[in-house]
Formats: C-alpha cells, sequence, structure tokens
C-alpha cells in the first residue's frame, strides 16, 4: 500500500471519528439540555405542590378555627338556653311539689353549688328545695337521657356525703328529673330509679308518675 493510499485512509479514518465525536457532543449536549429541563419542570411542579400543600393546610387551619369558633358559639347557646329553660321550668317544678304536700320553704334556682370542706366544688344542682324534713334535687333538661339520670344519682349521693361530712342535721332527699321532651323510654328509667318527673305540658310542667309511685330517699 502505498503512502499516499495510507494517508487517504488515516484521514478517512479521522473524519469519522471526528463526526462520531461531534454525534456523541451532540448526543450530550441534548441529553443535559434535556435532563436540566426536566429538572427544572419537577422543580416547577414541586413548587405548586409546596403551595397548594401550603394552601391546604391554611384552609385546614381556617377550617379547625372556624369549628372550634362554632363549637365555642353553640356552647354559649346552650348555657343561654338551659338557663331560659331553668328559669321557665322552675316555678313550675316547686308548684307541682308544693301540691304534693311537701311545702318547702327554702328555694334555689340554677347552679346550687355542694362545696366540700377542701372548700372543693363536688356538685351543682339546677333546682335545690328543702324543708325541715326533706331536701328534692331537681335536674332540668331540655332533653334528658340515660346518662343524666345516672349523673343525677352519683350528684344526690355526693350530696348526701357532704351534708355527712359537715354533720348537718339527717334529712330524706329525693330526686326528679324535668325535661321539656321527655322520650317514654328515659321515662321509664327515671321513674324505675325512683325519681318524680316532671314534663312539659304547654306552658307548665306536669308531674308524670304511676299513681302508686314511691320515690326513692337517699
Amino acid at each position: 500500500m502505498s503512502n499516499s493510499t495510507i494517508s487517504l485512509t488515516y484521514e478517512q479514518v479521522m473524519d469519522s471519528i471526528r463526526e462520531a465525536q461531534k454525534v456523541t457532543q451532540k448526543a450530550i449536549q441534548d441529553f443535559v439540555k434535556d435532563t436540566n429541563l426536566a429538572m427544572q419542570e419537577v422543580a416547577e411542579q414541586q413548587k405548586k405542590t409546596q403551595k397548594a400543600i401550603e394552601e391546604t393546610q391554611k384552609q385546614h387551619k381556617e377550617t379547625e378555627k372556624a369549628i372550634k369558633e362554632t363549637q365555642k358559639q353553640m356552647g354559649k347557646l346552650g348555657n343561654r338556653f338551659g338557663e331560659v329553660t331553668e328559669h321557665m321550668v322552675f316555678p313550675a317544678v316547686v308548684s307541682r311539689f308544693n301540691e304534693l304536700g311537701y311545702r318547702f320553704h327554702t328555694e334555689f334556682e340554677g347552679n346550687f353549688k355542694v362545696i366540700n370542706k377542701k372548700n372543693k366544688l363536688i356538685a351543682e344542682i339546677d333546682a335545690y328545695l328543702e324543708n325541715d324534713t326533706t331536701i328534692a334535687v331537681v335536674e332540668i333538661k331540655a332533653k334528658p337521657n340515660e346518662e343524666d339520670i345516672e349523673a343525677h344519682i352519683q350528684r344526690i349521693e355526693k350530696l348526701k356525703q357532704n351534708r355527712q361530712e359537715f354533720n348537718d342535721p339527717p334529712k330524706i332527699i329525693i330526686g326528679a328529673i324535668a325535661g321539656a321532651v321527655f322520650p317514654a323510654k328515659i321515662k321509664a328509667v327515671a321513674i324505675k330509679a325512683g325519681f318524680y318527673v316532671l314534663v312539659q305540658s304547654g306552658d307548665t310542667m306536669k308531674l308524670d308518675i304511676p299513681q302508686n309511685f314511691k320515690p326513692r330517699e337517699f
């Protein structure tokens, strides 16, 4: 092979190598460009996702705040409703017990507090009535339930124990549940527990107990 032929072949090989290098370099550049573009798109998407997360968290906080505010307002409304209910029910409760012959001379309406010797509040009573021999403890609810009845039993037991701690004169303690809406099932539970049951009738309250009813004496 002549020197000229070798030289030509060498140049052809080098041209091929240089062309391959150009193609490879372009492929590398395109890959880097595409990669950078993809990374930018991912970064942009991450920003959008983060913004969406922050917006969701903000909305969640606002929702929680709105729920708490609603609960707060409902609590206030419930307290006001309870106060109005007690104020309307109390005179009728007193009248019904007077008709039974109790003739209470001491009457406390709303939040009669039972305080122990450690000056700790242990119970609150919606309506407290007392005469020389008997104390009536009345729970007033818009719509009583079984938990209210059980809680009332415990409330009376605490009052009884508290009187014993203070060496108060022994007296019979009786209980009553008054309700604007009184489901028949709950009424039966209250009577079985030995409580007088008073239900709303028009603009007053009436006793709704069996003819042979005898109250539980604590």
